[in-house]
């Protein structure tokens, strides 16, 4: 999947895919990047957030993150069992649960990106998680173009 436009949001930089609309939102550390793209009857978005600071340990940080980001468009839902697994050359915790926004069935699929003394989320949203495996190649691209820039505590 060719991607169109390079995009950097503090300490990530990455492709969005061609085709896919890219919208930044917020300021300072509310500011988020989403990328997104509609088919008939369906959707998927990805929304690359502001880093935050990082927790004792990755999983600690998937939680925070979770309700930092996840929370504030999913209704109320317990945080998800994390893996915590390489993904090219970075280290991510990956988890996922279904919900509702606004009344209506949506999935939130939360990848943290470890980097160092901060964390890098990324939110991929779909109304099912049958509605996001036709999106998952597009959405790869994201990740496979994902550059964090590591900030050592201090």
């Amino acid at each position: 999947m060719a991607a169109s436009n390079v995009l950097t949001l503090d300490l990530a930089t990455f492709s969005a895919p061609s085709g896919w609309h890219v919208e930044e939102r917020g300021a300072g550390a509310g500011r988020h990047v989403v990328v997104s793209k509609a088919t008939p009857g369906s959707y998927c978005m990805a929304v690359v957030y502001t880093s935050a600071a990082a927790g004792r340990d990755l999983e600690a940080s998937f939680t925070s993150e979770w309700t930092r980001t996840a929370l504030q468009t999913l209704a109320p839902v317990a945080t998800p069992r994390v893996v915590v697994r390489e993904v090219g050359s970075l280290r991510v915790a990956i988890g996922a649960a279904p919900s509702t926004a606004q009344g209506q069935p949506i999935v939130g699929l939360l990848i943290v990106v470890d980097a160092g003394a901060r964390v890098v989320s990324i939110l991929v949203l779909s109304p099912s998680f049958d509605s996001l495996d036709p999106f998952r190649a597009e959405v790869d691209t994201i990740l496979g173009t994902l550059a964090v820039r590591r900030v050592e505590a201090g």
